[in-house]
Formats: structure tokens, C-alpha cells, sequence
């Protein structure tokens, strides 16, 4: 958010704002400590969250974009991958 922030204040206007934050940590459910669970939902849903946030109420009072990217594995989980998406 700091960054975000500091962004913000040198730019002093946003067209777009594009989030692509991700971790990931091989590794079947067994195998996985519940940090790594918990790091991956830090950085994956609430680094996105937090830094959009900050960022509506300029986007909606000025105008602009937003693109979230995200991961297919949202929808289909991949092996051996049970921190980021179950499959």
C-alpha cells in the first residue's frame, strides 16, 4: 500500500491501474504448512483487495480503468498445488 500511496502522490492522477500480485508454493494439502496457505492469501487476495481500496475512490471521482489479472487456477484447480488452487 505504501507504494501504491507513493504512486498516487508522484502521479497526482491514475488512467489505469493494472493488479497482477501473486505467490505460489508447490505442494500437495498434506505437504503444505498452514504459513504458506496463509502468505498466499496475503499476497493473492488481500494484496489485490488492499491496493483496490486505495485506489476506487480516486479512480471513481476522476475517471480511469482497472484490470484485476488473475490465474485459471481460480477456476480449475492444478496439481500438486493445493495453496493456490485445489484441484
Amino acid at each position: 500500500i505504501k507504494q501504491v500511496k507513493n504512486s498516487i502522490k508522484k502521479m497526482r492522477s491514475l488512467d489505469i491501474v493494472i493488479l497482477n500480485a501473486r505467490v505460489y508454493f508447490p505442494g500437495k494439502s498434506i505437504e503444505t504448512n498452514i504459513l504458506e496457505y496463509k502468505k498466499t492469501m496475503e499476497v493473492n487476495y488481500f494484496g489485490t483487495l488492499n491496493c483496490l481500496l486505495e485506489i476506487i475512490p480516486i479512480m471513481k471521482s476522476k475517471g480511469g480503468h482497472i484490470a484485476v489479472v488473475s490465474s485459471l487456477a481460480g477456476y480449475r484447480g492444478l496439481p500438486n498445488s493445493s495453496a493456490y488452487g485445489i484441484k
